[in-house]
């Protein structure tokens, strides 16, 4: 990823947040079809953007930074006692579907 950033980057107007609605949303979006290669997929993956379909895009946002990309090793991931509490505590509001 070093080597190659992509060179077509746009920027999203500003639009009410989907998570906070006080706040304003704008996104970083990759215009740039080179880089939907694996390899460079991952590197934008490592520097916080997201897929959703065939888009690629980072938050931007104007005045706030809440939204943060996490990547966790789930083959490797076991979760804490404290995570656990937290998941039994919060379950009613979280679902978690896996696709194979």
């Amino acid at each position: 990823m070093t080597e190659h950033f992509p060179s077509k980057i746009g920027l999203s107007q500003q639009f009410s947040c989907s998570y906070l609605p006080e706040q304003q949303e704008q996104l970083l979006v990759i215009l740039d079809q080179n880089c939907y290669s694996p390899e460079h997929f991952e590197g934008l993956l490592e520097l916080g953007f997201r897929r959703s379909g065939d888009q690629i895009y980072r938050p931007h946002c104007p005045k706030c930074n809440a939204c943060e990309s996490l990547r966790l090793p789930v083959q490797q991931f076991n979760a804490s006692k404290s995570q656990k509490r937290k998941w039994n505590k919060l379950s009613d509001e979280f679902r978690i579907e896996i696709n194979q």
